[in-house]
């Protein structure tokens, strides 16, 4: 590595550490896994990061990692960029990848948008063999909230855990999931997108001072379930060692759409677009990748307000990346035997509330998303827009739903059964609420994290559960995506906490260390607990044990800045905890009770022959 020191430098730090503020210098590094017959080639220059303790962390942003998925690429597996020349200006934001999202990028975005940005810190031998890497895929649906910006900037990361950190872009929506019955589109791009940024990282992170024995994969949400997939597969091999999954499963009934099915949506797709579906493979995939790209993303978001209440392009079984179900392939051990993070938020599943209120308001418009409460009434028609309702208004998202998607009316009444607060008077709306919020918790975020767990218990390996805490504003939520927009603070939260750390600059908040310290230290060793403790003010105070289904032991992160109960003095003691999840009633009931029922009425009852039955994709836990 080529670092520039001069006179300019010295004074620059020095006037960095009285004056309290970050400073920027050049950087260079030179990448030894290409062409190297003249030094002069493939010189990736960055800027240095001076921090007030005199810590330098340099920052290369907009590396490509692939070549431009455009034009002729476009629904194709994605191949490496090749020599980046030279000299490689590597010190600003690439755009985020084209996307549906909810969350308003403060950059532009592209179809040209696979990139990846490192964070260094500049002591290459610090740690002997070269810093560990914690690699974010950041994404919070399938169909958004990618982004590449400073939102998500890992310098503050790098700088306090003493680990290289790197941001990847990836395709999403109908540009990294979808999938024609044919082998022209074959579909799970997004997930090759990762395969492909792994393997550039495995060639070149030792020339940024990393250990590329030493990588850990971290996403939230969609980017967490893809993680999962890629702990599951057998094509990614020794690409990383260790995984943070946050508010997501490749079990999560949004996670995985059957290849029929997706190839029936990538019908529709064409048809709004002006292809022919019924034409030949290759004239079919031509058409689809001369369309403008806009025109695409239209016709993906008219349909997913058509019907959809999940996601409209997710991973499905190719065969490859993907070999077989995610269910199956747990329930086979083909996990990869590692040690993983994974856990929850107090507040998942905002994108389907959303969704289902969009619906409600069509009925009653006073009704809106941000207020917590809704009578009982409103809480049996939300469950029946969820599930299927026969004759739902028209113009609603439900209106559109696919007939074998219903749940029969009198499963639902068990749903609502099982889910009411007993203690409460039917027209307790807040209790309303949180019934209907733990519905959609338990089916589509908190049993299949835990059953993904299990597996991993039960495989020799482990895994670490955890809960993060959610932010509020009074009794309102201005949900967006997979977070929601703190007013108070004027910033976007995402539900799994990934911007919580990513582009934070406040050292005191104690929350936030101990977050960073756990990643950290999982980075480091695989192991939370070690490395160093999960907060600087305490020793070892919890000790943060693997879970495993008897004793159901999970680390609770909490705010108590925040919520109701605030305290203006408080400890570590305030911030993490562990606690018991027992999941293990309400899991028996989506896996087991459900299904059982469901067929029972299949059997019984013609009426009912237009159904089909759709259990939870994920084992029982």
């Amino acid at each position: 590595m080529e670092l520039k020191f001069n006179f300019c430098l010295l004074v620059s730090n020095w006037f960095c550490f009285i004056s309290q503020v970050t400073c920027s210098n050049t950087a260079r590094v030179v990448l030894s896994s290409q062409d190297r017959s003249d030094i002069s080639l493939n010189t990736v220059v960055g800027t240095e990061k001076t921090f007030p303790n005199g810590k330098i962390v340099r920052e290369f942003l907009g590396i490509p990692y692939a070549q431009p998925p455009i034009g002729e690429f476009r629904f194709r597996i994605s191949f490496p960029y090749g020599s980046l020349g030279s000299y490689f200006n590597a010190t600003s934001w690439r755009p985020a990848c084209v996307q549906a999202s909810r969350v308003e990028a403060s950059n532009p975005s592209h179809e040209d948008c696979l990139y990846l940005n490192i964070w260094a810190p500049n002591d290459l031998y610090k740690f002997g063999a070269g810093y560990p890497i914690l690699v974010a895929f950041i994404s919070g649906g399938f169909d958004g909230t990618n982004q590449n910006n400073e939102l998500f900037s890992g310098l503050n990361l790098a700088e306090s855990q003493d680990i290289i950190v790197v941001t990847v872009s990836y395709r999403v929506g109908v540009f990294g999931f979808l999938r024609t019955d044919n082998h022209e589109i074959p579909g799970n791009f997004g997930l090759y997108d990762q395969k492909l940024a792994l393997e550039w990282i495995t060639a070149n992170i030792n020339d940024f001072g990393g250990d590329r024995s030493r990588i850990t994969l971290l996403g939230n949400g969609a980017s967490a379930a893809t993680i999962g997939y890629l702990l599951l597969s057998n094509a990614i091999g020794n690409l990383f060692k260790w995984a943070i999954m946050h508010g997501g499963s490749p079990l999560s009934p949004w996670a995985y759409v059957e290849p029929k099915e997706a190839e029936q949506r990538a019908v529709k797709i064409a048809s709004l677009v002006g292809c022919r579906a019924n034409e030949a493979p290759e004239i079919l995939a031509s058409c689809l990748r001369s369309v403008e790209s806009g025109k695409l993303l239209k016709a993906s978001q008219r349909i997913s307000e058509s019907g959809y209440y999940q996601y409209l392009f997710a991973p499905t079984m190719d065969g490859v990346i993907i070999g077989q179900s995610p269910e199956i392939l747990l329930r086979n051990g083909y996990n990869k035997k590692t040690e993983i993070m994974i856990g929850t938020t107090g507040y998942e599943g905002v994108h389907f509330y959303e969704q289902v209120f969009q619906d409600i308001r069509m009925v009653d418009a006073s009704v809106t998303s941000k207020v917590k409460k809704m009578s009982y009434k409103l809480y049996q028609y939300a469950v029946s827009l969820l599930f299927g309702n026969p004759n739902p208004p028209r113009g609603t998202i439900a209106s559109n739903m696919n007939p074998q998607n219903f749940v029969p009316s009198i499963i639902q009444e068990l749903i609502l059964y099982e889910y009411r607060n007993w203690e409460s008077p039917y027209e307790n709306a807040t209790a309303n609420y949180l019934s209907f919020r733990g519905i959609v918790q338990d089916k589509y975020y908190n049993c299949p994290i835990v059953a993904f767990a299990k597996a991993f218990a039960s495989s020799g390996s482990g895994a670490y559960m955890f809960q993060l805490p959610y932010f509020q504003s009074g009794d309102t939520l201005s949900w967006s995506g997979n977070g929601y927009y703190d007013s108070a603070n004027s910033k976007e939260v995402l539900d799994s906490g990934i911007q919580l750390v990513f582009g934070n600059s406040d050292n005191d908040n104690m929350l936030i260390n101990a977050v960073m310290n756990a990643w950290g230290n999982m980075t480091k060793t695989g192991n939370p607990n070690s490395g160093s403790t999960l907060s600087s003010d305490t020793l070892n105070m919890f000790v943060w044990e693997k879970w495993n289904p008897y004793t159901r032991l999970r680390l609770v992160f909490r705010d108590p800045t925040a919520g109701e109960k605030r305290l203006r003095n408080y400890d570590i003691s305030d911030v993490i905890s562990t606690e018991v999840w027992d999941t293990s009633n309400k899991c028996a009931f989506w896996t087991q009770h459900i299904p059982m029922q469901i067929a029972t009425e299949k059997e019984n009852c013609d009426k009912y022959s237009q159904y089909t039955v759709q259990s939870a994709n994920y084992p029982a836990v």
